[in-house]
């Protein structure tokens, strides 16, 4: 932030070019993806009450905080593209944090459409009902975000 007097002026942020965001996207899918894993690893040691092996799969967790976080802040300041995962059952989400996404779920990150618009993913594809109307892809009213550091143990 810059100081002019009283008030503050935002740092405005290029946007990044489309190779740049599905670059970006591969990154953050990858970053997804293994910390979904090691989450998962961690609740079994915790199920197991195998104290040593939870706490070396939380610390695990704890490390990728701050590249998530700053790829998560990357993603903010340069426009908030859309991003989307498919289910095994073929719906596409727009958000990790859609309540029909749990630990289990199997994701397939689609960072090659980062960016795109809802329409043209639900032309192409099922949306989730909750991500997303499927006919116009309109975010319904009543979607709740939970926050991607509940699955860091940052939370």
């Amino acid at each position: 932030m810059l100081l002019e007097g009283w008030t503050s002026t935002p740092v405005e942020h290029e946007r990044l070019t489309r190779t740049e965001v599905v670059e970006h996207e591969r990154y953050w899918s990858k970053m997804v993806l293994k910390a979904r894993n090691l989450r998962r690893k961690y609740d079994r040691a915790v199920w197991l009450s195998d104290a040593n092996r939870a706490e070396s799969l939380a610390e695990a967790l704890r490390s990728l905080g701050p590249s998530m976080l700053y790829a998560h802040g990357r993603w903010e300041r340069h426009g908030r593209w859309n991003r989307y995962y498919q289910v095994r059952g073929g719906a596409v989400h727009t958000t990790l944090t859609c309540r029909c996404i749990n630990g289990d779920t199997v994701l397939n990150p689609l960072p090659q459409f980062a960016g795109r618009s809802r329409k043209f993913i639900a032309d192409r594809y099922k949306l989730c009902r909750h991500c997303g109307d499927s006919n116009t892809g309109d975010i319904p009213s009543d979607r709740a975000y939970r926050s991607f550091k509940v699955y860091l143990l940052m939370a």
